[in-house]
């Protein structure tokens, strides 16, 4: 699915009479304003081949200060970054300026200048974003400068260069597409001029060399317009991947993945907003998604959204693991979101017990425990119960019909007739395949959940393209670049050898991390180190230091030890993720669970993945 304003463009119908537009009105301008007046004209004239960008913001670069590019015009020719002067206009000793309230202003800079800043700066821009080469980037590209108000009728060198549109180009119905394609016919001309000339000096360079090593210069002959070759028209599929470029949407929500005071900005993409207008209309929705699509955003994005539009509703905002649902309470509080009820399903088991529970790993007290709060829930009025209830990681509860059973006795109407989103990814299930047969209560409720609407999220917005590809061959899926991820870091393996684990990972950390940390590259809180091993297994457990650094325990909402690495096990580790992750202890990946913890694991990288495993298991693990 497309993304940003890429999923909006191809949304729009196309009827072939009206360009596309992003958007369709401009910030902070009157309908009478030049530049509004001739976005009219662009949007009625031009037909929908078209894709128009108002007042594109350029940030500042070098040596240039931030400014404002007015037009963008995306075509299968090209594109044209066009300024628009209107009103009454002169230039003067040299200076350009407007008659605005009786006087004539100083305009800070010439529009032939601007014209040719903001060009070039767009140009950058794509070049970074697609490489050098890359056809969206290297599309013919022109500008110009239109005074739509006023005749330009003197000459000037400074426009010798320039395309210009006057108000005798706009005249009657039809002429702005008419002057459009002459300003792509001239910037053909210029771009084959411009060939021609770096064509004839490289003739005349290699024939100078050649004279001077006493040889035969081949004969230089000049290249005809006609030979020369026009970049390739664009697709709509590239004109709409560079609109998305240049103006994606954006909604700014904080990182979960940040520290309790520190969290960085992400971007959620126009098919996640999607799902949230989607979950608003729906009583009972699952949405599904892989690792890095967003889920525990839209969890906690749809708690907002639910005390804004009922600022009394009871909200059950639940997962099953306690360091993730820890961190969940850490950000109801954050965020203000009082009449949401966080945290891990033992913490909802607790609330219902009124006590705290032991943790000490004891299956049967557990399993009593949960029976206890059934008895519970079932007891509670109905107004004592969520409005609404929203699970994260939901494939953690799908092997239990007590859990489930909780679950729905704390919902007003339950699974069946309450208001639920459940978010999950059945790629993550951790635990072992049961051998029994599925309680009644178990097969009730998952045919309830599997027979809601379902919404299945694309995309990875955390991991780089290297680790999203190998995260991919763990499970044996195809990976398929979505142009959302960064480009990163190779993942880097290291050899596991039997009885010497902890001191393959000190061997690793200390040669290939400290340098990097040394270089400020990053620092060691920004690590995690992630066992494939249960609890009490790893083979750091008992380790206080590691290659030189203060080895602590994972802990979601504890302040980070500066200067520590932290370490945990994967199982523990799931929804949360780490600038650098090593994961350890890959000693063998024989089973489907197996698979899925290094799935797990390797996901909670977000820019630097380490595997320390057996050549066996990294066999398996690129096994399709």
């Amino acid at each position: 699915m497309p993304s940003g304003s890429l999923a909006y463009l191809v949304s729009i119908p196309h009827d072939g009479f009206m360009a596309r537009c992003i958007p369709d009105f401009i910030e902070d301008k009157e309908e009478t304003h030049p530049e509004w007046v001739f976005f009219e004209r662009l949007k009625a004239e031009l037909p929908d081949e078209f894709v128009v960008i108002p007042s594109l913001e350029v940030a500042a670069r070098r040596d240039q200060q931030e400014s404002e590019v007015d037009f963008v015009l995306l075509h299968p020719r090209g594109r044209l970054v066009i300024e628009v002067k209107g009103g009454k206009l002169r230039r003067k000793d040299g200076r350009w300026e407007r008659w605005k309230g009786g006087v004539w202003i100083r305009e800070n800079k010439s529009p032939f200048y601007q014209s040719r800043v903001n060009s070039h700066a767009v140009r950058e821009y794509l070049e970074d974003r697609f490489g050098r080469g890359d056809p969206r980037a290297e599309a013919l590209f022109g500008r110009a400068v239109v005074f739509p108000d006023a005749m330009l009728e003197v000459d000037s060198i400074e426009a010798a260069d320039q395309m210009v549109l006057d108000q005798s180009n706009l005249v009657g119905a039809g002429s702005v597409l008419a002057a459009v394609h002459s300003l792509f016919d001239q910037a053909e001309k210029q771009f084959k001029e411009g060939r021609q000339r770096k064509d004839l000096k490289t003739q005349q360079y290699e024939a100078k060399q050649a004279q001077e090593a006493g040889l035969t210069p081949r004969p230089v002959v000049e290249l005809t317009l006609d030979q020369i070759r026009l970049p390739d028209p664009l697709t709509d599929a590239q004109i709409l991947q560079i609109a998305d470029a240049l103006r994606p949407d954006l909604m700014m929500v904080p990182n979960l993945s940040a520290t309790d005071v520190e969290r960085e900005l992400i971007r959620l993409s126009a098919s996640q907003l999607r799902t949230l207008d989607t979950v608003q209309g729906s009583k009972r929705l699952r949405v599904v998604g892989g690792p890095g699509s967003g889920k525990t955003l839209l969890a906690v994005e749809v708690a907002r959204r639910e005390l804004r539009e009922r600022p009394g509703s009871k909200i059950g905002l639940v997962c099953f693991n306690r360091s993730l649902g820890s961190f969940l309470g850490e950000v109801a509080r954050s965020e203000g979101l009082l009449t949401a009820v966080t945290g891990s399903f033992y913490v909802h088991v607790d609330r219902l017990l009124g006590d705290v529970g032991r943790a000490d790993g004891d299956v049967a007290y557990y399993h009593q425990r949960v029976q206890q709060a059934n008895n519970s829930a079932k007891a509670l009025a109905e107004d004592a119960k969520f409005d609404v209830l929203i699970v994260d990681e939901g494939q953690d509860f799908r092997d239990d019909g007590d859990k489930l059973a909780l679950l729905d006795g704390l919902l007003k109407g339950g699974f069946a007739k309450g208001r639920w989103r459940w978010f999950e990814d059945l790629n993550q299930i951790l635990t072992p395949a049961s051998t029994e047969k599925p309680s009644a209560v178990l097969t009730e409720l998952t045919s309830v959940l599997d027979d809601a609407g379902e919404y299945v999220l694309k995309g990875n917005w955390r991991n780089t393209a290297q680790i999203a590809a190998r995260v991919s061959a763990a499970m044996g899926l195809d990976y398929e670049p979505d142009g959302l991820a960064l480009e990163g870091p190779e993942v880097f393996t290291a050899p596991l050898m039997p009885g010497k684990e902890f001191a393959m990972l000190e061997a690793l950390v200390q040669k290939k991390l400290a340098p990097e940390i040394a270089t400020r590259q990053y620092s060691p809180e920004d690590i995690v180190v992630l066992s494939m091993r249960g609890a009490g297994k790893a083979s750091f457990e008992g380790q206080t230091t590691l290659g030189g650094f203060p080895l602590v325990p994972y802990d979601p909402v504890a302040p980070r030890v500066p200067g520590a690495i932290r370490a945990t096990s994967i199982f523990k580790f799931k929804g949360m993720e780490s600038h650098v992750v090593i994961v350890t202890d890959l000693d063998q990946v024989e089973t489907l669970r197996d698979r899925r913890k290094a799935y797990v694991g390797m996901s909670r990288a977000r820019y630097k993945l380490f595997l320390i495993a057996t050549e066996a298991a990294l066999a398996n693990l690129k096994r399709t």
